[in-house]
């Protein structure tokens, strides 16, 4: 069967790249080659829908969803969710944490080493970040509403405090990464935040930080959204072949 890619970030190419190579055949979404099967970013491109509209009914789709499909295209197609692979999210949540410490140290005019870091969020992202901030000998706190994630923190090398007592922290950190889809940060915690510390969202939507509100107050903040497909196509393109040859072959690679 042919598998059409829409190529939405630059991951993508190297993936069908490496699907040609393992010798799988492959054309590209949106054109004019015939395709049995779709794999895609969703919420889907221009190029994705031209395809989904060709392909037939219970055609497989293998989907990189940050929100649940609708159940009309989960009764029409055939859809694989690749976040559902625990593997795949694990390793894309190193190369998030990895592409975060690149952005932070892109634009800081400072080092992170013995620099005041905050991690909102002790999800797999934010484990992952916390143990990168930890080797660089930041002065680490992990500011966590479960206390589970606070004592695992702690037991990794950070300082850790609630999401409460967060708050009285937080016009000490230079950097501050939000990691939780939670809002964690709105205006009245942003109103605490220094004006030369920077602040990066790195989780997904309903969003941990009102972006909005840190504007108005003239916050160096940002939303670093699909970072690995930004900071290292070609290593996510790999993650993100593992996870299709798993799902399509029972959970093997091979």
């Amino acid at each position: 069967m042919t598998w059409a890619i829409a190529e939405t970030d630059a991951r993508f190419p190297y993936l069908g790249k490496m699907m040609a190579e393992s010798g799988y055949a492959v054309a590209e979404a949106g054109g004019d080659a015939p395709a049995d099967g779709l794999i895609a970013r969703y919420p889907f491109s221009p190029e994705a829908e031209k395809t989904l509209r060709a392909l037939k009914p219970g055609a497989p789709l293998l989907l990189l969803a940050g929100v649940r499909p609708p159940e009309t295209l989960l009764n029409l197609y055939d859809v694989r969710l690749l976040l559902d692979d625990p593997v795949f999210v694990h390793e894309n949540a190193v190369l998030t944490a990895e592409g975060a410490l690149c952005a932070a140290m892109r634009d800081t005019p400072f080092a992170l080493v013995d620099a005041h870091v905050m991690v909102v969020g002790y999800g797999r992202i934010g484990r992952a970040l916390t143990e990168w901030l930890v080797g660089l000998n930041a002065d680490v706190t992990v500011a966590s509403r479960r206390e589970e994630g606070r004592l695992q923190a702690m037991a990794r090398g950070a300082r850790a405090a609630s999401l409460d007592g967060m708050r009285a922290l937080l016009s000490e950190m230079r950097v501050i990464f939000v990691t939780s889809p939670d809002r964690a940060l709105g205006m009245e915690e942003l109103s605490r935040v220094s004006r030369n510390a920077v602040v990066i969202d790195l989780s997904g939507a309903p969003y941990g930080l009102d972006l909005d509100a840190a504007k108005r107050l003239g916050l160096n903040a940002r939303r670093e959204s699909a970072l690995p497909g930004r900071y290292a196509p070609e290593s996510a393109a790999r993650c993100l072949y593992r996870a299709v040859a798993r799902t399509l072959n029972g959970g093997d690679e091979a």
